[in-house]
């Protein structure tokens, strides 16, 4: 019939609408501006949260005739008074919507007839699944109109139609909104740790430059009272100065491990091919030169190629080759090897000895900073050259790795991208 015919066209024309956009708000609006012809009302509106115990009500949306301006219009802000407090109550109690006219048994509460010229009213509790309850109202103004079974259908389908889709577009807003401050913590947290790593590289360079002529000084100094005051100290005199020179020059490397340091974190990356092969050969050779009656095998695998920065690869490499060196010092018949990767589907390099070794439960302390498993009375070092290694790679993109048993050597492995 006729009445049927035109519930599916106005479902049709407001399931248009709601679907139309993914904005909360104009969605809205439009419902409402397109209510206003469907039951040829005065006002449209929409009230949250549907909640008769709040102290005061507002209507955060509405579209109205000219001629009939409402609360969201006048931006009121409007104490709950008992007459209101049961249209909330009667809406949320039903199913339904709710009339207040001459035929019902509910009349318009007389505080909204003297606010906002109204006759008749229909309301109707909206139920998000994910918020809280929403009502929907229409008013009549020009004069009492009695709702019609027809009216009352329509209007109970868009609220359902109105429901469905607020529980949708109101995730989508929430999760915009969560989006948009997440985006906004991590810009701000990426500011903040750009402006910690600035001040912490400021920081790092002018202690290393500041340090290093005091530093300097002390050990020039104590090195020319040793050689004018040598022969005439006693055994505790020689001891304490012994002790102040062997403290500089601990300081001096420290402080030149740092520069390195920094120098690896700062240093543009300059990408080509690298013959690791050919590189660790040099680094071998520079160390034999200081071996003295020390017999170290080297034993380097040809044609291990990588891609990376040849200066900073450079230093990774002296540093791995060097730290097996030094603590493969106590072995008889040292070994140190540097070979391809096992995986042949990865690009890098391992460095293994026979020397120490590590207990493997410390592996996570290996590169950091300052952090040493062995005394440095045992094995001389500034606790910064694996750091160094960790930067470097970690700037490649690449990743490092170490595995070792405590008097059974250990290998560190450097895996780069192609």
């Amino acid at each position: 019939d006729s009445a049927h015919m035109r519930l599916l066209r106005v479902m049709d024309e407001v399931h248009t609408i709601v679907s139309g956009t993914r904005e909360l708000e104009p969605m809205l609006q439009a419902l409402l501006h397109h209510m206003l012809e469907i039951l040829d009302c005065d006002r449209a509106w929409l009230l949250y949260p549907c909640d008769p115990f709040t102290s005061s009500w507002s209507v955060p949306m509405e579209q109205t005739r000219p001629e009939w301006p409402g609360a969201f219009a006048r931006n009121l802000q409007i104490p709950m008074e008992p007459g209101v407090r049961f249209v909330f109550e009667a809406a949320l109690d039903s199913d339904a919507p709710v009339t207040f006219d001459e035929a019902s048994e509910f009349q318009v509460p007389g505080t909204v007839t003297e606010q906002f010229g109204v006759h008749s009213q229909m309301a109707l509790a909206v139920h998000p699944k994910t918020d809280q309850p929403w009502m929907l109202g229409v008013h009549h103004c020009r004069g009492p109109h009695i709702y019609s079974e027809e009216e009352r259908t329509i209007f109970a389908g868009i609220g359902r139609r109105l429901g469905d889709a607020l529980s949708t577009l109101i995730v989508l807003r929430d999760l915009r909104r969560s989006e948009a401050n997440l985006e906004a913590a991590v810009v701000e947290r990426t500011a903040q740790l750009e402006r910690a790593n600035a001040d912490l590289k400021a920081f790092s360079h002018s202690v290393s430059h500041d340090l290093r002529t005091p530093i300097r000084s002390v050990r020039t100094y104590g090195e020319l009272l040793h050689e004018q005051l040598g022969a005439g100290l006693d055994d505790v005199a020689a001891k304490y100065l012994g002790r102040v020179l062997e403290g500089a020059e601990r300081m001096e490397k420290i402080v030149g491990s740092l520069l390195r340091l920094s120098e690896a974190t700062d240093a543009q990356l300059e990408l080509e091919p690298v013959d690791i092969s050919a590189m660790a050969m040099e680094v071998a050779g520079e160390l034999q030169t200081t071996a003295g009656e020390r017999v170290v095998t080297f034993k380097i695998e040809a044609d291990i190629d990588v891609t990376g920065d040849p200066t900073l690869v450079r230093i990774a490499l002296e540093n791995l080759v060097g730290n097996a060196w030094k603590y493969s010092a106590r072995e008889q018949s040292a070994t140190i090897e540097v070979t391809a990767l096992e995986d042949p589907e990865k690009t890098g390099f391992q460095v293994r000895d026979n020397g120490v070794g590590f207990d493997p439960e410390k592996h996570d302390k290996l590169f950091q900073s300052f952090v040493r498993l062995h005394g440095g009375k045992d094995f001389a070092g500034t606790g910064v050259g694996l750091a160094t290694v960790w930067r470097i790679v970690t700037r490649h993109g690449g990743r490092v790795w170490a595995t070792g048993s405590p008097g059974e050597g250990a290998t560190f492995s450097v895996e780069l991208p192609e």
